[in-house]
């Protein structure tokens, strides 16, 4: 048994076609573009799918996930520097060293995984879902959604 990545690019609402590991890593990487949104996002999902006999078998999670880009299409690296500090944040949150005050509640963590979310996440619409559980159940030879 072991667990794979799976990504799908969103060029559109309702629209989802796969996107390679290897082109992924290279967008992310800054490498190469990716068409975006009028807005200037590239928006994507993945998906961690358990494997059996090389199989897919199980979805473990599924997320939406959106970058900033330049307008060539490139990340835009100020986009990926917040989302690093706010993932910073939520980390610190965690792990924070200080002791509360008596009868305050340490929330600092709270709001920063709201701001991450907020900076690295988007809401599917209904056309969105059913185009994935479409394209995963395809790729699956399975009902995995």
């Amino acid at each position: 048994m072991s667990t794979t990545v799976w990504y799908f690019l969103r060029p559109g609402p309702g629209e989802l076609q796969p996107l390679a590991r290897k082109a992924f890593d290279a967008f992310t990487s800054g490498e190469v573009s990716l068409p975006s949104d009028e807005d200037g996002y590239v928006r994507y999902v993945e998906l961690v799918v358990r494997l059996e006999n090389r199989q897919a078998t199980k979805l473990i999670s599924v997320r939406f996930f959106r970058m900033r880009t330049l307008a060539d299409g490139h990340v835009d690296p100020e986009h990926a520097f917040e989302i690093m500090a706010a993932a910073g944040g939520v980390m610190s949150g965690a792990v924070a060293s200080v002791e509360p005050l008596p009868g305050v509640v340490n929330a600092e963590h709270r709001f920063a995984e709201r701001r991450l979310r907020n900076l690295s996440r988007w809401e599917p619409a209904k056309a969105d879902t059913s185009a994935l559980h479409e394209l995963v159940n395809r790729r699956a030879k399975a009902t995995l959604c």
